[in-house]
Formats: structure tokens, sequence, C-alpha cells
């Protein structure tokens, strides 16, 4: 979103996948909440890791303690919601209706962006294109062939 808002012309459509336009000062807790949803899911990680190694060794993706902490000091911080109004581009907003992270709160923020179309995948989380592959995948074909520019 942030590229998108400082360099528009370059931007012909955005697809927001479990996000927000702003984060809460618990975006860490709310991560770390993520476990259970992680065990819960364990499966689908097995099959795409090839490894029976917990998930989330590889949530950090073997980034130093002060990376994470640069990482969450800056999602903190992060707050475009005054600017989604002028967002000219269509978007696409993903999430699922049980993830921890993302609040139907932070989906209304987003559909302040006037060209915005959602999806809101019942009985999924936040790693929707992992646990709604399918759904997900068809949903984002359709979306980017709609919105594609014609050279």
């Amino acid at each position: 979103m942030a590229f998108a808002d400082r360099y528009p012309e370059l931007v012909e459509s955005i697809i927001l996948i479990s996000t927000a336009a702003k984060f809460d000062r618990d975006i860490f807790s709310k991560t770390l909440a993520l476990h259970e949803e992680l065990d819960a899911r364990k499966s689908y990680f097995e099959i795409i890791l090839g490894t029976q190694e917990s998930i989330i060794k590889h949530i950090g993706a073997g980034a130093s303690l002060s990376v994470l902490k640069y990482y969450y000091d800056f999602l903190e911080d992060f707050d475009i919601t005054s600017r989604l109004p002028s967002f000219k581009m269509p978007v696409l907003i993903v999430s699922g209706e049980n993830d921890e992270v993302i609040t139907a709160n932070d989906i209304e923020w987003l559909q302040k962006i006037p060209r915005h179309e959602v999806m809101i995948l019942a009985g999924h989380g936040h790693f929707i294109p992992l646990t709604a592959s399918r759904q997900f995948n068809d949903r984002i074909a359709d979306f980017m062939i709609t919105n594609r520019s014609i050279s």
C-alpha cells in the first residue's frame, strides 16, 4: 500500500491479503496468537514444507531478534488510513473470517478505498493462500483478468 500511495502511476491494481491500513500496538501479541491456528493447520504446512518440523520455526525466516523488532516497530507506526480515499486503482481485499490479526474493523478501514472488492472466507484464519488455496487462486485470477490493462 505504501508503494501504491507513493507511486500510483506504477500500480494498476492491488491485492491485499490479510493486511490492514494501520496496526494496533498489540500486533506482536496478535502474531503470537497465530500459533494456535498454525497448530490447527499443521498438516497443510507439513505437505508444503515437506517436514514434520514446526512451522513456527519458519515464521521469522531465520531473522534475528533485532530485525524482527525493527519489523514490528515499523508495523506499529504504519498508518495509511487517511490516504485510502485517494487510491484510484482497483483493490481486492482478502481476509479470513477467523483471522486473529486482521479484524473486521481493519477491513472496514480498507473499504474506504473507492474501487474495492472484498473477499471474506468463512471458517478461515490468517493463512488464506494456504488454507483456502483453490478459492483464493480462482478469485485472484478473476480479479487480475478483470482489472488488467490492455496495452
